[in-house]
């Protein structure tokens, strides 16, 4: 594939000598579509391929996918092409002549290309003696065969593993640098039997063509299981429609094909969507913006979509139409029916994968009465619970009921296979829209998602490339690149594995790309966008700005905090100085108030709706007390609250069941006392204080698993808690790792108590993988090198991940959760080393280390590849929020707050 334009300089050298007389009076009505065999995936077409380039090189789009390796050398390549004979001789000489690439699999991982170009005149042939001898000049060498009477020369270099192979027929050029690529093309205009893709699609002839475009493309659509399965470790077997046309256009920020694609035959994928109409992309509306792809389908009918599809499956996968019939019959719950409810939109949702060990899907059905669609699936629900003498799972998220749906994969029985990865699926209704799930907590999520309008239609990017969609297509797949990378590679051959990552920042500039398909007359009218709204390289070079900064009395002691205004839903700040004055900062950078808070903060600040009003105070802790102050700066009634200890607090976190807004706090203290207040502060019974073995170092964590509340501590001596809201331990616990533990824990979310699973490391470098019934599923030692070495265990900020550090003397190692090394460093630093981990989506991870001695601070990558070149300056942790192309850096330095903005 690296060969692409050497491919066309090599293509025109040698021969000219072969043509004969014989062979210009056979065959007459040969064209050169005539050599194309009909096993080729994509033919493109161009009747000027040199002036097309020039047309499109100077455009952002191109200089972004001209990193990929066929397309790399392409400029160089031309231009020597161009040179021989004399400036511009090819452009000139071949403007006109009609050139076909056409696309091929020659094994079960690799493709390659046959070239058919038309040879005019005798100034073309006169250019090719000219290539002949250039090239022969270079060192390459020749040699004829003969095939079913065809001459085939394979020209190769003596220090180079791969040849070229090619025939000239009457006034046509066949050449590939696969040789039986120019066999199949000889078999093609010889043998009866073999038809050309022209013959094999004749639908394809027909198509009005754009004289304005880069060239057409022609896809062999009834193969795309082909190309799929050369890609991918476990491809599925599509059959989306028989043959496609498509116009290819390139502009300053996108790749642009459009045309029409033919079904064929009534078991093809798009036959689905004959004469169903089309309806407008709504559910934009709560798409989260950590989608990595969506299926979206849209219809006029949902009755007729559900028969249409229904017959579909029948064809294609009957296995599913037999799990129909065997769930109506064990539980008389008729999935046809859920057609019936349908309005106008489903969507197929695929979350980016933000961990290892899950993939988070979306199912999004618009219904026309979700009354009468929420008592179609409860009542399967209690019939189910009623048949298997058990209980039916519900759980308030705020005011929204989910519910366990107890139909394995039931997604798929509605959509078949595109739709399968929901071994559990729970359900909510959201205004017009049932929404299925295979984890709870995406349910939950969504709802937040929802609210702090983090959704496709909220985002200024997405609004600009769906303008370039047909937003009313029956069938379409978004694609957000970046969000969808990780699953993408994984799923890769490992012989296309390395090739993506080597070519990752090319194939991820191409952020946003969509497919679809509209029924128009028979056919479906196709549009494919591939949208690059910024472009960055495969350098750490990234633009930094200083946006705004403020000055405050003291020297700043806190990380910088960032807060919701309730009222303008802007971000604000809270920063405290040594003198322990508080500030909230305004986004413009004002100070809008400060309070002394008589102490230091020793928590993280959280946001509560103290009075369920919708308005926001902040509530943290200071060594002696517990704080609740509004957005004014006036503490609520009753706070500051001492707790009856004559200890100081160490730990504080702010605990919300069901997002009710009844709050709990855990505060622990550093005399062995842990605690469970109300949201007034005043410990609840168990709680009041819960003795401990040893103290807390970091805070309690809460998690709802299958209805079920735990409470999760691990204490310094090595116990690790799990315990019911009544302070009650669960069976199994406290787990007893016979080993001190100083690092903090991550919580693995699952289904039920064995799937959910806490891990930690020891102080001796264990890395220890406990379940919530309190048997450890993983004991690794890690490599220790020295006795003094000490590991730690690094949250992600979201509670996506964690990374492991191991720390010997001045030496700093960044560990995977698999305890695989990903970097080293060394630090001079007179104290430990403050770290932070930043998983940010879309494969950007940031390591962050602070130096609050010297007050430097390090932002790598995973690579351990500094992404601002060098250190920036700041002496407390910093905090980042995320913006479409570029990030704010808030830092704090002495008596100095400032805020940096970085792109890439």
């Amino acid at each position: 594939m690296k060969k692409f334009l050497v491919l066309i300089a090599i293509l025109l050298l040698a021969g000219a000598g072969y043509f004969t007389y014989e062979k210009w009076v056979k065959h007459a009505d040969l064209i050169a579509w005539s050599f194309i065999p009909s096993n080729a995936l994509i033919v493109y077409e161009s009747n000027d391929l040199l002036g097309k380039y020039q047309e499109i090189k100077e455009l952002p789009v191109w200089g972004n996918i001209s990193q990929l390796r066929p397309l790399s050398n392409l400029e160089s390549n031309l231009t020597q092409l161009d040179s021989i004979g004399g400036k511009g001789a090819f452009s000139s000489l071949f403007k006109g002549s009609e050139s076909l690439i056409s696309f091929h699999t020659i094994t079960s991982t690799d493709f390659d290309l046959l070239y058919v170009v038309e040879i005019k005149n005798i100034s073309q042939h006169t250019y090719l003696s000219k290539a002949m001898a250039y090239f022969r000049d270079l060192g390459y060498k020749n040699k004829s065969r003969k095939y079913l009477d065809f001459t085939i020369t394979d020209i190769y270099h003596p220090d180079q593993k791969s040849s070229f192979s090619y025939i000239f027929f009457k006034n046509f050029f066949i050449g590939s640098f696969t040789s039986f690529l120019v066999e199949d093309a000889i078999r093609t205009i010889s043998e009866p039997n073999n038809y050309s893709f022209s013959e094999t699609f004749p639908e394809l002839t027909t198509v009005a063509k754009l004289e304005m475009d880069m060239g057409n493309l022609y896809l062999n659509t009834s193969r795309f299981s082909n190309i799929l399965q050369a890609f991918k470790s476990n491809p599925s077997n599509v059959n989306i429609a028989n043959s496609s046309y498509l116009d290819l256009k390139l502009t300053e920020d996108a790749i642009n094909l459009n045309g029409f694609t033919y079904a064929g035959a009534n078991d093809n994928f798009l036959s689905i969507f004959k004469d169903l109409g089309g309806s407008s992309f709504d559910i934009a509306e709560i798409v989260p913006s950590s989608s990595a792809w969506l299926y979206h389908m849209t219809f006029a009918n949902g009755n007729k979509f559900g028969e249409q599809f229904s017959q579909y499956l029948n064809n294609r996968q009957p296995d599913i139409i037999s799990r129909r019939k065997e769930l109506h019959s064990q539980y008389d719950f008729d999935i046809n029916h859920t057609y019936t409810l349908l309005d106008e939109e489903v969507g197929l949702v695929t979350l980016e994968s933000k961990n290892s060990y899950q993939q988070d899907n979306l199912l999004i059905i618009e219904v026309t009465d979700m009354g009468e669609a929420l008592n179609f699936f409860n009542s399967m629900t209690e019939r189910y619970a009623v048949a298997n003498e058990d209980t039916v799972y519900h759980e308030l998220y705020g005011e929204t009921e989910i519910r366990r749906l107890p139909v394995e994969e039931f997604p798929a029985l509605l959509f078949g296979n595109m739709a399968e990865g929901y071994p559990k699926a729970y359900y909510m209704s959201h205004r017009n829209y049932l929404i299925f799930s295979n984890s709870i907590y995406q349910l939950k999520s969504l709802l937040d998602n929802i609210e702090d309008e983090d959704v496709w239609n909220k985002s200024l990017k997405f609004s600009r490339f769906s303008e370039r969609t047909n937003a009313e297509a029956n069938f379409s797949m978004y694609i957000n690149t970046p969000k969808a990378w990780s699953q993408l590679v994984q799923n890769l051959k490992p012989e296309w594995k390395q090739y993506f990552t080597d070519h990752q920042f090319a194939i991820r500039n191409l952020e946003y790309i969509a497919v679809q398909f509209s029924h128009i007359d028979e056919k479906f009218y196709s549009n494919v966008t591939a949208y690059q709204p910024s472009r960055s390289t495969a350098h750490n070079i990234v633009n930094i700005e200083e946006e705004q900064a403020l000055t405050v009395s003291e020297k700043i002691t806190s990380k910088p905090f960032i807060v919701i205004n309730h009222y303008t839903r802007q971000r604000e700040i809270i920063i405290q100085d040594e003198s322990n004055n508080i500030y909230l900062i305004s986004p413009e950078f004002e100070v809008l108030w400060s309070k002394d808070i008589k102490g230091l903060l020793n928590s993280e600040i959280f946001q509560v709706d103290y009075y369920k009003n919708g308005k926001l105070q902040y509530a943290f802790t200071t060594p002696d007390e517990l704080h609740i102050i509004d957005r004014t700066g006036s503490y609520l009634p009753g706070f500051p609250v001492q707790l009856p200890t004559d200890g100081q607090i160490q730990t504080f976190n702010v605990i919300d069941y069901d997002n009710s807004k009844k709050y709990r706090f855990a505060i622990s203290d550093n005399k062995e006392n842990l605690f469970l207040t109300n949201k007034d502060g005043q410990p609840l019974q168990g709680w009041n204080p819960q003795r401990l073995e040893s103290n807390m170092k970091w805070p309690l964590k809460h998690l709802r698993v299958t209805g079920n509340d735990y409470m999760i501590f691990q204490l310094t001596n090595g116990d690790i808690h799990l315990k019911k809201r009544v302070s009650v331990n669960y069976p199994g616990s406290p787990l007893e790792t016979e080993t001190e533990l100083s690092a903090d824990f991550f919580i693995k979310r699952g289904d039920n108590d064995q799937s959910t699973r806490l891990s930690t490391v020891t102080s001796g470098g264990e890395l220890l993988e406990i379940n919530f019934k309190g048997e450890i599923t993983r004991r690794d030692q890690l490599y220790k090198p020295d006795a003094e070495t000490v590991f730690s265990l690094i949250n992600d900020i979201t509670g996506n991940g964690f990374l492991i550090v191991r720390n010997t003397g001045r030496r700093y190692e960044v560990l995977d959760e698999k305890g695989n090394v990903l970097f080293e460093k060394d630090y001079f630093s007179k104290k430990p080393m403050v770290i932070q981990y930043y998983k940010l989506g879309g494969g950007i991870e940031w390591i962050v280390f602070i130096d609050v001695v010297d007050q430097n601070l390090y932002i790598y990558d995973q690579n351990g590849q500094l992404i601002t070149g060098g250190p920036l300056r700041g002496g407390v942790p910093i905090s980042v929020l995320q913006y479409e192309g570029y990030y704010q850096i808030y830092l704090a330095l002495d008596n100095e707050l400032s805020v940096i903005r970085i792109t890439k």
